[in-house]
This record gives structure tokens, C-alpha cells and sequence, in this order.
């Protein structure tokens, strides 16, 4: 649960300096500090390099995790916190207990009644409010979102050695270069107004303590049951919301967004095989 709400809170602040810079800027720099962060906190347990094995399971969730994350914090910026938000957490928390099933055989009955209930949300959730404005909710962006988070879910639950820090590191960088990629093509300005830097800061110290909470976890258990559990995050993102910027929530969209985490729940339930 430490994952979600650190998530919660850095999914918030990333999505407030998404409104002032393009969110592929946002991540680069958020990406860049978290990676000094991870390689100082490694230096400091004493880690070794990782083997090629988490070395590659890291990059690969680094990669999958920061073009999520650009188009999660697009959609926060630009879109109804309340619908993307909980659209994303329900997709990224739905995608490992599918593989799960794929590997160690089908879902329960408790799986697969949140899955159906999680799409009952999401279409809640997608309908924007009857009252104002609200025609852009973000839905394609969560959707979008959601699959990179589940598609990093994976890579990052497959780290196995010791070396966590060293490996989330090594992510950083592969976050890094594709951000650059990205707004090379894009033409986004690469460098973002001194004045959000230290938001910046706190939200990469936020993500990395997310997803070494989420990867420290995943050892212990099944990535499955870490990605559901740590897919609570958007209650807090929510919360904010509604109380710093005093986002609108309309009654069919409460609704979804209880079922959307209902969903979270009944999915995670049940779970006892770990994934090879």
C-alpha cells in the first residue's frame, strides 16, 4: 500500500506540471532525478550491478513506465482526474492477473467478477458529468496509460536479484532515452522552467519510492497481487483532486470510481500462485 500512495501523491504533482510543460518534459526530468536518487541509494546499500537478467527486466520497465507515464500525466493535465485516473488503475492492475492466467491457468470467479465490475466502472467513469463542461475526460489516454502501467507491472516483477536500486537505476536511464526520443520527434523544449524543478524532484522521489515498494514487494509475493494492491493510488490522486483543485465529480462517476476500486479488490483476491 506505501506504493499507492506515494504513486497517489507524484501521480498528482506530475500531472499539476503537466499543465505547465508538455507531460513527455515532465517525465524526462522526473525520470532523470529518480535515476540519481535510485543510483545514490544503491551506492548506499551497497549494491553490486544488477545481472543481464534484471538488468534488462529493469530497462524494459523503465521504458514501458516512463511512455505510460507520459500519457497518464497528458491525460491528468488535459482530461478529468477522476475518470483517467481510475480507468488507467483498473487496466494496469487487470493486465498482470491475465498473464497470471495465461501462465499458472484462469482466474477465479472473485477475478473474473472484478473484471466485469471494472468494466461496469469504466464505463461510468468515461461519462463526463451532465452539468458544464467536461466533453474531454481523458478516457483514450487512461486507456492508453493503463496498458503501459500493467506492461511495466510485469517487467519490473521479474527482478529477482538483490541489486533493486542498481536495477531501477539502469530503468532511469532506458526512461530517459526514450523520453528523448520522444520529444525529439515530438519537438517539445527539453528543458522545463527552473521554477518547477523542485516539483519535479519530489514527484521522481515519489514514483522511485512507488515502484521499489512495488518491486521489493513482487519478490516477496505475486506481481499480480503487488500490481492490484498498488493500483489503489488513484483514491489518493482523486482526493487531491477534489480538494486542492475542486474537481467536479458527478454521481455516475462516484459510482464508477467505487466500482473501478471495488474492481482492484476482487481482482486481487483470491491469488496464491506466483508467476514462474
Amino acid at each position: 500500500m506505501f506504493s499507492a500512495l506515494a504513486w497517489g501523491i507524484g501521480d498528482f504533482g506530475g500531472g499539476l506540471a503537466s499543465r505547465r510543460v508538455p507531460s513527455a518534459t515532465v517525465v524526462l526530468w522526473a525520470q532523470g532525478f529518480g535515476g540519481l536518487i535510485a543510483a545514490a541509494v544503491a551506492i548506499a546499500r551497497g549494491e553490486v550491478l544488477p545481472d543481464l537478467h534484471d538488468a534488462a527486466w529493469g530497462m524494459a520497465g523503465g521504458a514501458f513506465g516512463a511512455m505510460a507515464l507520459t500519457a497518464f500525466y497528458h491525460g491528468l493535465a488535459t482530461g478529468r482526474i477522476g475518470v483517467v485516473a481510475p480507468v488507467a488503475a483498473v487496466l494496469g492492475a487487470a493486465i498482470p492477473v491475465l498473464v497470471a492466467a495465461a501462465i499458472v491457468g484462469p482466474p477465479g470467479t472473485l477475478q473474473l467478477v472484478g473484471m466485469a465490475v471494472g468494466v461496469a466502472g469504466i464505463g461510468l467513469v468515461s461519462r463526463p458529468p451532465t452539468e458544464g463542461h467536461g466533453a474531454n475526460s481523458g478516457i483514450g489516454v487512461a486507456v492508453l496509460a493503463g496498458v503501459g502501467i500493467g506492461a511495466s507491472f510485469l517487467a519490473m516483477g521479474q527482478i529477482r536479484g538483490e541489486s533493486v536500486f542498481a536495477a531501477l537505476a539502469i530503468g532511469r536511464i532506458a526512461a530517459v532515452a526514450t523520453m528523448l526520443v520522444v520529444i525529439t520527434r515530438a519537438g517539445h523544449p527539453a528543458r522545463p522552467p527552473r521554477a518547477i524543478a523542485p516539483m519535479l524532484a519530489v514527484v521522481a522521489a515519489l514514483d522511485l519510492g512507488g515502484v521499489a515498494g512495488f518491486t521489493l514487494a513482487a519478490q516477496l509475493g505475486r506481481v499480480d497481487i503487488s500490481a492490484v494492491l498498488s493500483s489503489m493510488y488513484p483514491v489518493v490522486t482523486i482526493l487531491l483532486a477534489a480538494v486542492i483543485l475542486r474537481e467536479r465529480v458527478g454521481r455516475l462517476q462516484v459510482a464508477g470510481i467505487a466500482l473501478a476500486m471495488s474492481a482492484i479488490a476482487l481482482i486481487g483476491s483470491g491469488l496464491a500462485s506466483p508467476l514462474p
